[in-house]
């Protein structure tokens, strides 16, 4: 430092501290805006962020760029305001501050308006703002909004320049305006100074007022949001995959409900669905059709369904027929039917004969399993040979009482199915001395469809 650069700061710094309030008052009017006007910036710049943000939070979105967020690190404002800043200076003047006079202008869109006039009414608004609001020295206006426009001033010694913003402008555009005013001043400061109103020496600033026009726009053509079609698709499949398959297994409850109702010796009191099970309640005669077989006939799942079904015994003929014919036991002695039981015979033919006439109105075929019986000996292979001889006698014997339109099956079972396996009686031991009987049905008749088909 030299000894004049020396002895000047020395005689500012005793200025200073002679007269403090002197050197504040005439700094104040510089340094006051440009310090109201940084926080005022800051503050804007705050709230536009903490609106954003509050608007963001709790939209699904939101929710997006939260895990964004915490995937990279950065706060969730910034990630908001990154994806929701969308802004574009359309036109920016150059306005001399003193008179008002337009100095540059540019636009990158196409503006029938009068630059001259806007620049000028920018200048009465301000003298407006200044003379009727009562504005302090040094107060100036910086920021106009109007609906999605914003035009925002940046001022200088000799001249300041409004920018017409569409959208909503990052937080840092006013420096970069302010670094074109300070370019400006230093380029044309002593003609901005001494202006006369010819504006033709300001034409080098143009290009300094050109570098204002900065945009930052959102993609005018919104890409295809394939995660969320992804996301809503894969909702929507397995919604219409769960209607679709509740429909399905409704259709199928109803047609099951149907056989089960269309069958005899079976009653329904009530049908439901409950927690995804389908809920049968009702009374089944034990000779009734299988409930589990005729699901089987259906494409319902039988994991979905319960039964409850309640035993009771029908009265309809073919109930009584079948449960009396299953109950008798044809009692014989040696290969012969025993003398006091040898009527039962004729019983017997009469009772498959009026059952097979009872099923046949409802197309269904009794099969007559005959069972002869003997008590425990040493020879089993002597008392199958006796057994089968006593179950072919009666087979024979009903055929020649015209039992012919039921399907027979003789077996001699030894002493395999004894009707007494506990022999303690005399009564016992004859009774498993016998033939005995069980109908099955069948609900189609297979020799007649197998000849019909082969013809």
């Amino acid at each position: 430092m030299t000894q004049e650069q020396h002895s000047l700061q020395e005689q500012v710094e005793l200025a200073i501290a002679r007269n403090p309030e002197t050197i504040a008052n005439t700094i104040y009017p510089h340094l006051g805006p440009l310090i109201r006007g940084t926080v005022t910036d800051a503050l804007d710049g705050m709230l536009r962020s903490f609106n954003e943000t509050l608007r963001y939070s709790l939209t699904f979105r939101g929710l997006l760029w939260r895990f964004e967020a915490l995937r990279t690190g950065r706060a969730f404002a910034d990630v908001v305001l990154s994806k929701t800043m969308a802004f574009r200076v359309e036109q920016v003047f150059m306005i001399h501050g003193a008179t008002g006079l337009l100095l540059q202008h540019v636009t990158d869109m196409a503006s029938e308006q009068d630059p001259m006039m806007i620049s000028g009414m920018l200048t009465a608004i301000q003298d407006f703002v200044h003379s009727s609001l009562g504005s302090a020295q040094g107060e100036v206006l910086s920021t106009l909004n109007v609906g999605e426009t914003t035009i925002m001033l940046e001022r200088g010694p000799f001249c300041f320049l409004a920018a017409v913003v569409r959208g909503t402008p990052p937080t840092n555009m006013r420096q970069h305006f302010a670094a074109a005013v300070s370019e400006v001043h230093r380029l044309l400061g002593p003609i901005l100074e001494n202006f006369d109103g010819y504006t033709g020496p300001f034409e080098p600033a143009k290009h300094i007022v050109e570098g204002c026009l900065i945009k930052e726009l959102k993609e005018t053509e919104k890409k295809f949001p394939w995660r969320l079609a992804l996301l809503w698709g894969s909702v929507l499949a397995v919604v219409l995959g769960y209607t679709y398959i509740n429909i399905r297994d409704g259709i199928y409850w109803r047609q099951y409900l149907a056989l089960v109702g269309a069958e005899r010796g079976m009653v329904i009191v009530n049908a439901d669905k409950e927690d995804g099970k389908f809920l049968l309640y009702g009374l089944r005669d034990s000779y009734a059709a299988d409930p589990y077989m005729i699901l089987k006939q259906t494409k319902l799942n039988p994991d979905l369904v319960e039964l409850n079904l309640e035993p009771y015994h029908s009265t309809l003929p073919e109930f009584v027929l079948q449960r009396k014919i299953d109950n008798q036991a044809l009692r014989f002695d040696g290969e012969l039917p025993a003398a006091a039981d040898a009527s039962k015979l004729d019983e017997l033919a009469f009772d498959l004969l009026n059952l097979t006439e009872h099923m046949a109105r409802v197309e269904k075929f009794p099969i007559l399993r005959i069972y002869g019986n003997t008590n425990e000996s040493e020879d089993a292979n002597a008392a199958r040979e006796l057994t089968q001889r006593r179950a072919d006698f009666v087979q024979a014997e009903l055929r020649d009482r015209g039992v012919l339109d039921v399907e027979m099956k003789a077996s001699g079972m030894g002493y395999q199915r004894r009707i007494r396996p506990n022999v303690r009686t005399e009564f016992d031991r004859k009774l498993n001395e016998s033939v005995s009987f069980r109908v099955s049905v069948r609900t189609r008749d297979l020799e007649r469809v197998e000849a019909e088909e082969a013809e």
